[in-house]
């Protein structure tokens, strides 16, 4: 068979400090059905080495290759050093009954060569990067959309940076990014760069927002001040903001 999923279910907890974990390849090829799907209360913590997701069709990228809470429980990936690549889409959350927790600090790196998903179904989603910490959805080459689905989705943008095509947000989803020193990295030129914006909250906090551009980029959702003393708004970048 060429069916090779990898699972975490219950409370298991898979620890990588070095070496290279593969799902779904085989030969250097992808194979069917090959995602990472973590369960119940499972979880990642990973300092070093390197994780490899292919996705659940054979060959393509149109469907998922990383689901974070795939069904009721809590389940979280810490990424502090080493990588993630994902050749399909990124989940975090499947349903309602989904707590799921991205975290993204030192060194490390999650790579989604389609879109990523938070509050799929209704689940609780949160993306947090820190320190040197990043989250690439799609490249420059072939840019990719963050979609926050109709749940709640929360990106907090603590350092490191977050790139990424196009925000969509759900009309009915609740959905806030805390801007606290992280910078968010348009990937092309784009009219409007998050759409339903007004199911959107950006909380400029202490460290204040960062926007990094080389290309012409309009954002008319609101900065609010998430403090008291935000940090305010940086571009980054030869483009314009």
């Amino acid at each position: 068979t060429t069916k090779y999923w990898g699972v975490l279910s219950g409370s298991a907890c898979l620890k990588m400090d070095g070496g290279e974990l593969v799902s779904g390849w085989r030969d250097g090829a992808e194979t069917d059905n090959g995602r990472l799907n973590l369960r119940d209360n499972s979880s990642i913590v990973m300092t070093d080495g390197r994780i490899r997701c292919a996705n659940n069709t054979n060959g393509g990228n149109d469907a998922e290759a990383l689901t974070i809470g795939e069904n009721a429980g809590t389940t979280s990936v810490s990424v502090s050093g080493g990588e993630i690549v994902a050749s399909g889409k990124i989940h975090l959350g499947m349903n309602a009954s989904s707590v799921s927790e991205l975290s993204v600090s030192g060194t490390g790196v999650v790579s989604s060569a389609n879109d990523m998903r938070l509050g799929y179904n209704g689940a609780d989603s949160t993306l947090t990067i820190a320190d040197n910490g990043q989250v690439n959805v799609g490249t420059t080459a072939v840019p990719r959309w963050l979609i926050l689905d109709k749940g709640r989705s929360t990106i907090n943008l603590d350092g490191g940076t977050l790139s990424v095509g196009k925000l969509s947000v759900a009309s009915d989803s609740t959905a806030e990014i805390n801007f606290n020193g992280g910078t968010l990295k348009a990937q092309y030129s784009i009219a409007d760069y998050i759409d339903n914006r007004e199911a959107l909250t950006l909380n400029v906090q202490a460290g204040g927002a960062v926007i990094e551009t080389d290309y012409a980029l309009s954002i008319a959702a609101p900065f609010v001040s998430g403090e008291s003393a935000d940090g305010g708004l940086t571009k980054k970048g030869d483009g314009i903001l």
